[in-house]
Order: structure tokens, then sequence, then C-alpha cells
């Protein structure tokens, strides 16, 4: 054979490799590859000296090669310049990759095997046109990623559509820079099966057999068990600060409320008894979760005891979110929050905060009773706002800050009142009053002919409107309608209010204060979320540790499950038409397979129908070769739904 020919088939040979190191991000400084060229073994050992790219190009396919379909084949970097040493029989040729430095006697269809940490290339040494730096490699391949196990038909295509909702919002980015990719991918496993299978956790490991998840092995009760003790408070607190960060490219408004979890375990420190949402008669934790306004995700949370009333966990919240770099910011609370401490958290601090109220303030049922009087009625004096089909009026909130140094009263700073009347909530409200003080009545009669003692909880809820005599057995004797109540609950009725502070009426207007507050509505929806198909209505879990980490996963669900409808609700009618809910999305992707070959890479099924357009609508990109051929139909339906 020439020399020539030798010198371009083993330089052909060794460009080969030097691509197949780059292309799977497997080049750094000395690896070593196998080379068998005829039966013959040598070892290269490839060390990168310099950062300047050569430019070749290699075809590299994983199927046998037919002649003349160059289109088959994939254009791929070879790398950098690198120094190869070849050793064979004791006998060392060193090159820089250039031709004239490296000879070896074979032919030019000689067959090739390249390996490198057990990524294989299998073929035949290949050149064209006199070009030594084009390889052709025929046959089978053998790559780093791909499979080894048995074959697997898997059930993927709603796992697929989380993995783009997850990375759609960064969670997955941020949840690896804190836990790390295997930590991080067993986080989003625990989230992916509450969402997905709204079973107990101990299904895991048999669910992980025909359904996909990002953490590839099973995981047993004990490995989430050891998985919720290793998160640290160190590591929530990083990963809050990392999402802090996206929040404030979005928006500084946050809604705060807080919600109850039942728990079966009297051991654990918060558990008490409390005023639990769903009546559950066991002992209850509770937990606060503060909600970006603009990119409608969850922000912050907070562990609280189960019997700590709302109005008790601003002061200890405030301080949390100094200390994870949360500044600048306003809240949205509920009608439990407003107290006069809090609002001294708030007012002097020059924190931004709307608050709802309740109308039984002395305060705003003084300005209700204006409101509903001849001279100062709100049809006549307020505005009427079109997009909320209700009367509203700016009114003030007397409040006085006392600082330590102060004496009497302190510095009145009257803060903005603003009160909303609708007509049709007026004649609601009346009828449940008028139903409520009826059924009272009922329950008073067959009370007072059976003769039964009444629990002191049910006596409570009667007096609200009637006046009750029971004798020393709590067994009632008598009674009379308090029709003072009555007419003075009636005179609230279809009335409002919402106090602001450090809110200016000329920045906020009345209607965009009545939008913000309307936002509070997505918190109540994603506790609804949390408690039925995350299926974390009730704990189970009896350690500190497992509690803790317990919760911390919930909120990364919760993450996911808002991002989830947040996308949904951001698609059009038409779409919303055929997908009636996010849920139903979910159930539409599940019937795509994730197909795992031994020695192959694994693959996707095939989009069809409806898993086009839910991909197209979301604004995701459909996996390479899993989109129909012909997309004329989805191309029509798509430009529909967009």
């Amino acid at each position: 054979m020439k020399k020539s020919k030798l010198i371009t088939c083993l330089s052909a040979a060794f460009v080969s490799a030097i691509a197949l190191m780059s292309c799977s991000s497997l080049i750094k400084a000395r690896k070593h590859i196998v080379l068998t060229i005829d039966g013959v073994e040598y070892t290269i050992i490839v060390t990168d000296t310099t950062e300047e790219q050569h430019g070749l190009k290699v075809y590299r396919k994983g199927v046998p090669a037919i002649e003349g379909t160059d289109d088959d084949y994939e254009w791929l970097d070879s790398g950098e310049y690198h120094e190869l040493q070849l050793h064979k029989s004791g006998l060392t040729v060193t090159g820089n990759g250039e031709d004239e430095s490296i000879f070896i006697d074979c032919d030019m269809y000689s067959p090739i095997n390249l390996t490198l940490d057990n990524a294989t290339v299998t073929g035949k040494c290949h050149y064209g046109g006199g070009d030594p730096s084009i390889v052709r490699c025929y046959g089978n391949s053998n790559e780093k990623d791909s499979y080894q196990g048995e074959d697997q038909y898997l059930i993927y295509g709603d796992t697929l559509l989380l993995d783009e909702v997850v990375n759609s919002c960064g969670l997955k980015e941020d949840l690896i820079k804190v836990f790390g990719e295997t930590q991080s991918a067993k986080i989003l496993t625990i989230s992916y099966f509450w969402l997905l299978c709204e079973k107990n956790l101990n299904r895991l490991e048999s669910e992980s057999k025909v359904q996909s998840f990002p953490c590839s092995e099973g995981m047993n009760p004990a490995a989430i068990t050891r998985l919720s003790q290793s998160i640290t408070k160190e590591q929530i607190d990083r990963f809050m600060e990392l999402r802090k960060q996206r929040y404030e490219q979005n928006g500084k408004w946050f809604g705060i409320d807080s919600t109850s979890l039942t728990s079966y375990s009297s051991s654990l420190s918060d558990s008490h008894w409390g005023k639990n949402k769903e009546h559950d008669l066991q002992r209850q934790q509770n937990l606060m979760v503060m909600y970006d306004m603009n990119s409608e995700l969850p922000a912050h949370y907070r562990n609280l005891p189960g019997n700590i009333p709302d109005a008790r966990t601003l002061r200890l919240l405030m301080e949390e979110l100094k200390s994870v770099n949360f500044k600048d910011f306003g809240l949205i609370l509920d009608r439990a929050y407003l107290t006069k401490e809090n609002l001294d958290l708030l007012v002097p601090n020059g924190i931004k905060g709307i608050f709802m109220a309740k109308t039984s303030d002395k305060h705003i049922k003084a300005e209700i009773l204006k409101a509903s009087s001849l001279e100062g009625n709100i049809r006549k004096t307020g505005q009427f706002l079109v997009e909320y089909d209700c009367y509203a009026k700016e009114c003030e909130y007397p409040y006085s800050y006392k600082s330590n140094d102060d004496k009497g009263r302190g510095t009145e700073v009257p803060q903005r009142l603003c009160l909303f009347f609708d007509p049709e909530l007026q004649g609601a409200e009346d009828k449940v009053l008028t139903k409520e003080v009826l059924d009272c009545i009922v329950s008073l009669d067959t009370y007072i002919k059976n003769q039964v003692s009444v629990e002191e909880s049910i006596l409570k809820k009667m007096r609200k409107y009637i006046n009750i005599e029971v004798d020393e057995d709590n067994v009632i004797t008598s009674y009379s309608i308090n029709q003072e109540k009555i007419d003075e609950r009636r005179s609230r009725c279809g009335y409002f209010a919402i106090v602001c502070c450090n809110l200016p009426e000329k920045e906020y207007d009345i209607s965009w204060v009545m939008s913000a507050y309307c936002k509070r509505d997505l918190q109540e929806k994603a506790f609804t979320y949390l408690k039925s198909w995350q299926n974390g209505r009730r704990l189970r879990t009896s350690t500190e540790l497992s509690t803790e980490g317990r919760k911390f996963f919930q909120f990364v669900t919760l993450i996911i499950n808002c991002q989830l409808h947040h996308l949904y609700a951001k698609t059009n009618d038409e779409f919303k038409r055929h997908i009636v809910t996010p849920w139903q999305a979910l159930d539409e992707m599940r019937s795509v397979r994730l197909v795992k070959l031994k020695n192959r890479k694994p693959k996707f099924s095939e989009f069809v129908g409806k898993q086009v357009d839910i991909f197209d609508a979301f604004g995701f990109e459909i996996p390479k070769g899993c989109a129909p051929v012909t997309r004329s139909r989805s191309k029509s339906r798509a430009k529909d739904l967009h």
C-alpha cells in the first residue's frame, strides 16, 4: 500500500476517534481510546494542546449506511487540536493529528472499532474525494448514553409535559444548583408522582415499573424517608433565594395566606388542635405560603403550629423574608391579618399592603352607614366599576403610629379605605341571613321539644342572632329573636372593604386596588390543588425531619402545579374548548411512550392528534422525530388555537 494511502486511512480513524469524544461530551485531559484496526489493538492517549478549532467534520450514524444517501448522515464537529500518542508493540509514534506523522499498514476499508469509557462505534474506515478529514462509519453504534438494561416501553407523555413545565419556570435549574442533579431528580420524581398518580408515596416504587420519572431508579419508602430527612434549612433558604431572583424580574406584589394540614402524629412540635378548614377531627399543622401575583407561582413558605391565628404570623415572616433578601415589595392579605400590630409592621417601614377588612369593624361600619344614607349614598357619591359590576368609594381608615419615644396617642397617619357595594351580592347575602335565622329557630324548637342538652359550641353559633336561655344542664328553656343584631347585619349586606397602606391614590386608583386583590383567588385555588391533586391534605409523618422534607416536596409540587395552570390559562378559548382542564392535557399526553431498547438511545413514540395541539398551544417544541410527517391538519388547527 502506498504511504499516502496509509496516512489517509489512519488519519481518518483518528479523526473519527476525536469526533466521538467531542460529540459525546467525553473529551477531557489525557483520555484513553482503544482503537482496533484489522484485529490489531492500539491505545491512544488524547491530551488537549490548544483551544483553537481545527474545523474538521465527521459523518457518524448509528444505523447501517446506504450508499449514495448522504442526507441520512449528521454533520458533527470533531473538536479541538489534540496531541496523539500511539502505542504498538512497545513502539511509540507521536504526532499532532497531521497525516504526515502517522503510519499504519492497513487497507482502506479495514474494520474499525473505537472505544472510550464503554462508548463504541464499529464500522469501516472510508475516505472520499482525497479528503482525509471526512470519515464515514458503517455499522452499528453503542454510545455512552445508550440503554443497557431490559427492553421497556414506559408511559412518558405526561412526564414529558411536566418536564417542559418545570423548565419553563426555571425550577429544575434552581433545584440542581442547590441539591445537585441526582437529588433534584428524586425530588422531581416525588412531585411528578403526586401530580400524575394521586397515590400514597408507598406506591412510587411499583409505579416506576410502568411510568417514566426523572429518577430512573425506583424509590422505596425507606429511600423516600432518607431523602426527606436529608433536606436542610440552609438548602431551603438557598432555594428560596434563587426563586426570589426570578420573581424580582416579574413584579413585587405577593399574596399571603395559610392553610391547615391534618397531622396523624401527636408527638410533632407543631401538631396542635386548631380550626381545621376541612373539619377533620385530628391535630393539625399550618402552612403559610406567599405567592408572586404576577407569575402566579409560590415564592416562599413557612411552617406554623396548628393553633396559631393568622394575625400572629406576619411579624416572623417579615424577618424570614429579610433573611433571604426580599425587599421593596407589597403584600396582599385577607381580613384575618388586619390588626394594629400588623399595620405597625408595614406602615412605618414604608411597605405597601392591601388588606381585605371585616365590615364589622367599627370604623368601617360607620362608613357603611354613611354610604347607605340619602346624602352620602354610594350610588351618588361613589363611582361604578364596570369591569367588576359594583360601586366603589374612597374613604379614610384611622391609624396612628406610636414610637417608643412618643407620648399619648401617637402620630395620626390615616390610611386608605376602599369601600365597595354590589347590589346583586346584597340580595344574595340577605337571603343567606334570613335562611340562617330560620334554620336556628327550627333547631331551637327541636331542642326544646326533646329537652336535650346542647353543646356550648352550638349555643355560641345560635346566639349570634337569637337570645337563648338555658338551665344548669344546658337544656334550652326559651329563646327570643334579637332583631337589632339582624338589622345591623342586614345593613352591611352587599358591602365589602379593602384597607390600603402606603398606597397613594394618584398612583394606585381604586380600580387597580380591586384588580390586585382579585388575584388572591389564585391562592385559594392553589390550596385546593395542594389538598386534592397533590395528596397533601394529611401529613403521614412522625418525625420532625421527615415532616420538614415532605412540606418542602409539597411546595415544589405546588410550584409545578401552579405553573401548569398558569400556562393553560394563557391558551385561547378555542384550545380550552377541546382541552377543558390541565388534567385533561396530561391525560391526553399519557399514551406517548418512552422506548428503551438495549444498546440503543431511548426514543419517544409518535405524537398524534391532540398531543400535537397541546405542545403547540403551550409553546413547547415537539421532540425530534415525534411530530407527524404531514402536519397540514395540525398546523391549521394550531393556527386556530393561537
